[in-house]
């Protein structure tokens, strides 16, 4: 039964925004939890507890380390039923084997179900000299200890905190159990949330088994596998082009291609908000470099009247979703310029492959426009397809003149073949799921009008945007707002609203963004 004074006193307390318990974490912050969070903390502990398949009055070892996980376990086991018992915590490395000795000592006394420690405590665990004890000695399904280990456990939310000791099987960390410390995750960009698909991974998985690790030369040279023109075939059908060449990263793509393609003589013009990778890309070419205010094209088509004439070839670069601001780049209006000016387009879709668009296809899905209007499209494989690396997609003559030119793409290693096989089965998932993209952006839609909703300055963020900005002031406090529950002064935190599963996995991110 659980214990009536911790249910009762918990529940009283549940809406009551006092603090119910403090501690100085590891880190030497000083951590505050309300009751409402001590009650999740400790109601999640216990969940997590029963779910390994603990019963009520199993007795259950407890490392005394951290005073908060500590706690929150302890309160969890109690909750579940169970007796929690605590046993002493490691000492400096110097004296470890006294504590192994002294820690077998209290697992024999205690003769535990299972073990509950700090996660870098758990790899320690396997030296304990414990003496085995017999059925008559005790009634516990610990009392064997030490044991070899068992078969992992089936659910892989487990598995990934259990299991890590060999000497004992039923060993599990505060990081398993402590509610406390999970967060909603903003930053990443993860927009479908395949990372964790079990199709991509063990796509990843097989690949590794048939190809190694790394292809360990340039794909010029002896690198290139099957799997790399697998991945450049279904990206160009998914972007509607006619090549695409996969590079090693989304920054380097945009540094090589853009340096390589142009020179003295040639002009760039470019969006004030354009990413770095644009801006270094610009600069490593040579060719002279004009910015115009963002999303002004009005300013944009000012530019090129006056500086067209006198340059060879000129190119507008601009971002399909932008980075930080959440907004779109006006593509037909860009079309239309590019036409009159006799210009080349250079659009980086990393923030909208895979997001915008009915099927994910991108710009040029979302505005209807053709194809081949957009002379060069780029994208990244890191967000929506769940892997690593670069992609740039358009003509086959292009894409032939860059695979056989482009520094970036000769003399760089090949995507290792997990990483290629990764996000050719996040396009597959993408293919026979194109919903997967309308879920990503009617969650951001919910995450934008519940933050206007309140009063969050979400800056230019529109439809078909999975980046959402949280605008809150100056660049000097902006870190401290992301260590932080209660608003605080800050320059921009990117939000990206994410994730394939229920609830939706998302984060994030407090950045600075420098002249250009």
């Amino acid at each position: 039964m659980r214990d009536w004074w911790i249910t009762s006193t918990l529940q009283m307390y549940e809406g009551d925004p006092r603090p119910a318990h403090t501690h100085v974490g590891a880190d030497g912050e000083t951590v505050t939890l309300s009751r409402a969070q001590l009650l999740a903390a400790v109601r999640d502990s216990a969940g997590r507890l029963v779910a390994t398949g603990l019963r009520p009055g199993g007795r259950i070892a407890l490392v005394a380390a951290d005073p908060g996980p500590f706690v929150r376990a302890f309160l969890g086991a109690v909750w579940a039923g169970l007796v929690p018992v605590p046993v002493p915590p490691p000492p400096p490395l110097g004296r470890r084997e006294a504590w192994s000795d002294a820690l077998a000592e209290a697992l024999r006394a205690a003769d535990p179900a299972a073990l509950v420690a700090p996660g870098a405590t758990l790899p320690l665990l396997s030296g304990i000299r414990a003496r085995p004890l017999s059925r008559t000695e005790s009634n516990s399904p610990a009392s064997s200890y030490p044991r070899p280990n068992p078969d992992p456990v089936p659910d892989s939310s487990l598995d990934r905190y259990s299991g890590r000791c060999p000497a004992f099987p039923n060993a599990y960390s505060y990081e398993f159990l402590d509610a406390a410390g999970a967060v909603t995750n903003f930053s990443g960009y993860d927009y479908l949330g395949l990372a964790h698909d079990p199709v991509v991974t063990t796509a990843a998985k097989d690949a590794i088994d048939r190809y190694g690790t790394s292809v360990s030369a340039s794909r010029a040279a002896s690198g290139e596998r099957p799997v790399h023109g697998l991945l450049e075939e279904a990206l160009a059908r998914h972007v509607d082009a006619e090549r695409a060449l996969v590079l090693i990263g989304g920054h380097s793509t945009n540094v090589s291609v853009l340096g390589h393609l142009l020179g003295p003589g040639d002009l760039i013009v470019h969006d004030a908000f354009a990413h770095n990778s644009i801006v270094q890309g610009a600069q490593l070419s040579g060719a002279r470099r004009r910015v115009f205010p963002h999303n002004d094209l009005a300013a944009l088509d000012r530019i090129l009247a006056e500086h067209r004439p006198s340059h060879g070839r000129v190119v507008v670069a601009v971002e399909g979703v932008y980075s930080m601001d959440g907004d779109l780049a006006d593509l037909p209006a860009l079309i239309e310029l590019r036409h009159r000016h006799d210009v080349m387009l250079y659009l980086d879709e990393a923030h909208s492959v895979g997001v915008l668009g009915a099927t994910g296809a991108c710009a040029v899905e979302h505005w209807g426009v053709p194809p081949d209007a957009v002379d060069i499209r780029m994208g990244t494989l890191s967000k929506a397809l769940a892997s690593c690396g670069g992609y740039v997609a358009g003509s086959e003559a292009l894409v032939t003149h860059l695979r056989h030119t482009t520094p970036g793409f000769i003399y760089s290693v090949g995507i290792p073949p997990s990483t290629a096989a990764a996000a050719l089965a996040a396009l597959e998932r993408l293919r026979r799921d194109p919903a997967l993209a309308a879920k990503a952006r009617a969650r951001a839609a919910r995450f934008r009008e519940l933050a206007v909703k309140a009063g969050l300055n979400t800056g230019l963020s529109e439809d078909g945007s999975c980046v959402v900005p949280v605008i809150t002031g100056d660049a000097a406090t902006a870190p401290a707002t992301g260590r932080r529950d209660a608003p605080a002064r800050g320059e921009r935190a990117a939000v990206h609203p994410a994730g394939g599963g229920e609830p939706p996995v998302a984060s994030t991110v407090l950045r600075h963004r420098p002249a250009q």
